[in-house]
């Protein structure tokens, strides 16, 4: 039924299309032109016109889904990758609350777990022109949940896998922290707000780093030349072990922006560095290859709070340590004084006892002096009373 319906729409679509002369259409000219307003009005009105209330089944992979609060409206896109490397086509679109109810209570009664970031899905939609914006979008208003895993996911779980099968997948993100980093190098671009968050904030935080910036694209076919090229110059052009960090740094982007980091080759090239690698892009929401590899930062202003930290604990651990040492310190001081004391004692009772025994030792001289001296002067006596008979 989904199928006939779908195929239905289709071609309705394609007859109502076909049926629209532009040629006819009232267009301005440069002496009567239309004003931002008036074309807006007739866009919409040629809009409603061609598709009215038609709905058309849709094919694209969920991107940017964040589910709020109940009585929400959700925004996400619908996105197609581009085969040739160019940046994927999307379509801005809208959930309402209770539609969202509807496509919840249906998950729940087929056993299927909810739609989310990178499942491809097939969408039965509405088209819209808002003319205060101008902008055109999808009204989602059901889901076909036959539809599984989008490319996006699909792409990074096979790039992953293929690290991991070649080793390489925790290589990187297993290399030591350094003890204090001071010398970074940082692929961004220096004019970009992201490059400036980080160094602002490094600064704010009074971290003595040196940034060496090499200039990389990261979005487009570009993007995989650029980063290679420029890891190639920081392994060649400085010795080893000069840099003590690599820092990838972007301004954010939603997932099909984002795509561009799911690439092997950038991937595989990192992971065989020889410099710790973090990646700070901006994204909470999804995440890519190089985030699953390596030291993860939300945003530059985490990266660099990430390196701060580092720094304080690097203090914390200092002051610990003089702590520790000025206790070891007084603790020698402490056992010497008694050592001292003890010692001191020990050796005042010694002189005493020295003393006491040498003034018993002279008294006894003395005493034994005085009795020879008396046996001789008797002795004298008496010879001198044999002497005088």
């Amino acid at each position: 039924v989904v199928s006939a319906e779908r195929e239905r729409s289709a071609n309705l679509v394609i007859k109502a299309v076909a049926k629209t002369n532009v040629k006819d259409a009232p267009l301005g000219s440069s002496e009567n032109p239309y004003d931002v307003a008036k074309l807006a009005a007739f866009v919409s009105e040629k809009i409603k016109n061609t598709f009215g209330k038609m709905c058309v089944w849709v094919v694209g992979e969920l991107s940017g889904w964040k589910e709020g609060k109940a009585t929400s409206f959700y925004y996400p896109k619908l996105i197609q990758p581009n085969a040739n490397g160019a940046d994927p086509i999307k379509f801005n679109t809208i959930v309402a609350p209770s539609i969202w109810r509807k496509i919840k209570d249906k998950c729940q009664i087929e056993g299927v777990p909810l739609p989310k970031n990178g499942d491809k899905i097939c969408a039965q939609c509405e088209i819209d022109f808002y003319e205060k914006t101008t902008t055109l979008q999808l009204k989602i208003l059901n889901i076909d949940l036959d539809y599984s895993q989008g490319d996006f996911f699909r792409q990074k779980a096979l790039i992953i896998g293929k690290l991991v099968q070649e080793g390489l997948f925790d290589l990187n993100r297993n290399l030591p922290v350094p003890a204090l980093p001071k010398r970074i190098a940082v692929f961004s671009n220096e004019c970009a707000a992201g490059y400036h968050d980080f160094h602002n904030k490094l600064q704010e935080n009074r971290i003595p780093v040196t940034l060496t910036n090499f200039r990389v694209v990261l979005q487009g076919p570009g993007m995989e030349p650029s980063v290679i090229k420029a890891l190639s110059d920081m392994e060649n052009d400085y010795p080893k072990g000069y840099f003590d960090y690599g820092v990838i740094i972007r301004g954010g982007g939603d997932t099909t922006e984002l795509a561009w980091f799911n690439n092997y080759n950038v991937a595989s090239a990192i992971a065989r560095c020889h410099v710790k690698f973090m990646v700070a892009i901006g994204h909470d929401i999804d995440s890519t290859v190089l985030d699953e590899m390596l030291v993860r930062c939300k945003t530059p202003t985490d990266a660099a709070d990430k390196i701060s930290t580092i720094y304080r604990d690097a203090d914390d651990e200092i002051q610990n340590l003089s702590l520790d040492l000025i206790d070891a310190v007084h603790d020698k001081i402490e056992r010497y004084d008694k050592e001292l004391i003890r010692l001191g004692n020990q050796l005042l009772n010694t002189a005493t006892w020295r003393n006491s025994d040498a003034e018993n030792q002279l008294n006894h001289l003395s005493h034994l002096l005085c009795s020879q001296a008396r046996m001789s002067i008797e002795k004298k006596k008496v010879q001198q009373e044999q002497l005088s008979e």
